[in-house]
C-alpha cells in the first residue's frame, strides 16, 4: 500500500519525465541517494529502504533539477555517498515548483511529536489556509509529514535570488504572524534545494513509544489540478510586513515620537502579543482596533531605529497598508499642525544642531 501512496505523491508533485532526487537519511548520519525519471522505481526503492531501521526518513528535492544530473545514479540508489560523490545543491535547480510551507510543533530535536503536539500543528496549518485563500490564493496540495503539517502551493518562478527573496519573506511572513511557542512556520525551506518528506514513507525520529510515535506521512487533500500561485500574490504577501530599515539609520524623531510602542498600547488599553522581528518588536492585536468585522489580524512594528509601522493583514482591512497615523488618531484625537512659520523655524533649529554636532 505504501508504494501506491508514494507513486501517488510523485505524480501529483512532479511532471512525467522530471529528474526526481530521491535522498534516504541514515539515523547514525551520512546518506543514499540516487536520481530517477522512473517513478515506479523510485517507489519501489524508497518503499525498501524505508522498511530497514537503517534510515531515519526518505525524501525529495521539489524543484526542477537540472536534468543532467540524472547520469549521476541513474535510476539506481547509491546506498553510501562518498566525500567526492555530489548530491543536488541550489545551483542545480532551474525552476522553482512550489511554495512550501512546514508546520513543525518545536520540541527537542531528534523526537517524535507527540499527538497533542501533532494535532496542533494541524490546526494551525488550517488557519494559515485560510489567511492564504482569504488573499485570493488557490488550493494547495495538504499533507501529512508524519510530525507536523505541510502545505504546497505550486508556485512558476525561476531559481534566481529575486525569487529567493520573495520565498523567503513570504515565510516570514506567514512565521510572523503564526509561529509561537506550540509550533512553527519553518523559515529555512526557502531553499531552492530544499529536502521534503516523500509522502508514503515513514517519519522515523528518534525511537518510536507510546507518547511519541513513529507516523507514515500522507497526503491528506489535493486540487485535481492544483492552480498556479500568481507573483504579485506572493509579492503581496511578503509585503504584508515591511522591511526593516537599515540598522545604521538613526531614530527619526519627525516620524514618531512614541518611544515605546508597546507602553503606548499598554496605556490605550490595546492587548497583544510581542514577538521580535527584524530587530525590532512586533506586536500582533487579539483585537482588531481598525474593524469589528475580524478579531485577528491587526499589528504594529516599532523598528530598532524608532519608526512604526501599524496595519492589518486581512483585505478589507487594508491588507497590509500603513495605518499608524490613523491607529494613533483614533485613540489620542487629531494632532496639531504646526503652521508654515514653526515648520520653518524648526527646520532652521535642526540645521543649527546638526553643523554644531
Amino acid at each position: 500500500m505504501s508504494q501506491a501512496e508514494i507513486s501517488r505523491a510523485l505524480s501529483l508533485l512532479f511532471p512525467p519525465g522530471a529528474v526526481v532526487e530521491l535522498r534516504a537519511l541514515r539515523k547514525s548520519g551520512g546518506m543514499a541517494s540516487g536520481y530517477y525519471t522512473d517513478f515506479i522505481k523510485l517507489a519501489h526503492d524508497a518503499e525498501a529502504l524505508d522498511t530497514t531501521k537503517e534510515f531515519a526518513g526518505m525524501y525529495v528535492i521539489l524543484n526542477e533539477i537540472n536534468p543532467v544530473l540524472f547520469s549521476r545514479r541513474a535510476n539506481r540508489i547509491e546506498m553510501r555517498l562518498s566525500k567526492e560523490e555530489k548530491a543536488t545543491s541550489d545551483e542545480d535547480i532551474l525552476h522553482r515548483w512550489w511554495f512550501p510551507v512546514d508546520v513543525d510543533p518545536k520540541r527537542p530535536s531528534g523526537i517524535s511529536s507527540s499527538d497533542e503536539e501533532h494535532d496542533e500543528s494541524h490546526r494551525k496549518a488550517v488557519k494559515i489556509r485560510g489567511f492564504l485563500s482569504e488573499m485570493g490564493w488557490p488550493e494547495p496540495i495538504a499533507a501529512d509529514s508524519g510530525n507536523g503539517a505541510h502545505l504546497l502551493y505550486r508556485i512558476d518562478l525561476p531559481n534566481d535570488p529575486e525569487s529567493a527573496q520573495l520565498i523567503k519573506q513570504g515565510l516570514t511572513v506567514l512565521s510572523a504572524f503564526f509561529s509561537d511557542e506550540k509550533s512553527g512556520v519553518d523559515t529555512s525551506v526557502a531553499k531552492a534545494a530544499q529536502l521534503w518528506k516523500l509522502y508514503g514513507t515513514m517519519a522515523k525520529k528518534g525511537d518510536s513509544v507510546a507518547d511519541r510515535p513513529h507516523r507514515r506521512s500522507k497526503i491528506l487533500s489535493s486540487p485535481e489540478k492544483p492552480e498556479i500561485v500568481e507573483r504579485e500574490l506572493l509579492i503581496q504577501l511578503a509585503a504584508l510586513l515591511p522591511a526593516p530599515p537599515e540598522p545604521a539609520k538613526p531614530i527619526n524623531r519627525r516620524q514618531t515620537d512614541v518611544l515605546d510602542l508597546g507602553i503606548w498600547l499598554h496605556t490605550h488599553g490595546l492587548t497583544y502579543r510581542e514577538k521580535l522581528y527584524g530587530g525590532g518588536r512586533l506586536f500582533l492585536f487579539d483585537q482588531c482596533p481598525f474593524s469589528s468585522a475580524h478579531g485577528d489580524g491587526a499589528y504594529a512594528i516599532q523598528f530598532d531605529n524608532g519608526a512604526i509601522f501599524a496595519g492589518c493583514h486581512h483585505n478589507t482591512c487594508g491588507g497590509g497598508e500603513q495605518r499608524w497615523s490613523e491607529l494613533r488618531t483614533q485613540y489620542e484625537g487629531p494632532r496639531p499642525k504646526r503652521n508654515y512659520e514653526n515648520r520653518m523655524k524648526q527646520q532652521v533649529r535642526e540645521k543649527a544642531q546638526a553643523k554644531a554636532a
